[in-house]
């Protein structure tokens, strides 16, 4: 009877793992190298690891096979996430970044800071506001994702919080410093992407440009002076550096 029961035991033990096996996988089951198939409509499972992982299929007609191969749309995404189609650009769901597939999984590309954010109308038609930035960030220039030209250039004010105001100019890939915007009305947006600094006041040492432009100092005692691309020091204003009129005329008494 003892022996009975210890087959009836491995019979069904056997039974329940065949059922397993048979089963639909999941995430977290583990799989073979270049193993992919669709969850739902919505879903994929990818092998990465030898661990099935979840995909988002986030755009019609969703997940799918089309022969071999699955096609798995994403239009939004979030960082860390497993993406399909190496290089392909999205946005992120808050709408505040664009991301990219590299190596399999979304990472920033891009900081969209400026009140329209990040919008997407097509798998490749991307808009990223970037009107508002910090140095040191990516940017994109008007043929993104081109290289910028000097005769192709963006420019953004710097962000909430940042300690001066700052005029920024988009070279290279990277948001560089271009003007510092120490006079009153710093740096803002006149219509809802394009900035404008106050260069009225500036230190001497500031980026400056072009030769011969004229700026007060920040306790108004003397005239600066562009040389090269610095501001220098100018002649001295015993009644003061100021602004003259709505054209805003540096004028040193």
């Amino acid at each position: 009877m003892r022996a009975l029961r210890t087959a009836r035991t491995l019979g069904a033990l056997l039974t329940a793992l065949v059922l397993a096996s048979c089963g639909k996988p999941g995430a977290g089951d583990r799989c073979r190298k270049g193993k992919s198939l669709c969850s739902d409509k919505a879903h994929a499972l990818v092998c990465r690891g030898e661990i099935y992982e979840t995909v988002d299929c986030t755009a019609e007609p969703g997940c799918h096979k089309l022969g071999d191969e699955l096609i798995c749309e994403q239009i939004g995404g979030e960082e860390g996430r497993i993406c399909t189609k190496e290089d392909r650009r999205t946005c992120s769901f808050d709408k505040k970044r664009v991301l990219v597939c590299r190596g399999g999984r979304f990472q920033k590309a891009l900081d969209c800071r400026g009140a329209a954010g990040c919008e997407q109308s097509g798998p490749a038609k991307i808009t990223c506001d970037q009107a508002l930035a910090f140095a040191g960030e990516p940017c994109q220039g008007p043929g993104f994702p081109r290289e910028d030209s000097p005769e192709d250039t963006t420019y953004a004010c710097t962000g909430e919080g940042a300690a001066v105001a700052t005029l920024l100019r988009c070279r290279m890939g990277r948001w560089e410093t271009y003007h510092f915007c120490r006079g009153p009305k710093g740096c803002k947006l006149q219509a809802p992407t394009i900035p404008v600094c106050d260069g009225s006041i500036a230190e001497v040492n500031d980026p400056c440009e072009p030769a011969g432009r004229i700026a007060c100092s920040p306790d108004q005692s003397h005239e600066l002076m562009c040389q090269g691309s610095s501001f220098m020091t100018g002649r001295k204003c015993p009644r003061g550096c100021r602004l003259m009129g709505a054209a805003n005329t540096i004028r040193c008494d």
